[in-house]
């Protein structure tokens, strides 16, 4: 059995649409600083086709996942 943690960013674009950012594999005990550091980076150097304009919220997810064979 394994845990996979991971990062789901959620931001507003210029066009006033909202859509996430997700990085699965991220470390356990991310912090709302972190996330807050990660989007502010991903705000300030506009890496997507589309203009992120605004920050709306963050979550870690963590799934348990079982092989069966």
């Amino acid at each position: 059995m394994q845990k996979k943690n991971t990062l789901r960013m959620k931001f507003k674009t210029a066009e006033d649409k909202n859509v996430s950012v997700s990085l699965s594999g991220c470390k356990g005990g991310v912090t709302a600083q972190d996330a807050e550091k990660a989007m502010d980076t991903m705000l300030a150097n506009q890496i997507f086709t589309f203009g992120l304009a605004e920050k709306r919220g963050a979550a870690v997810t963590e799934t348990t996942v079982t092989d069966l064979f």
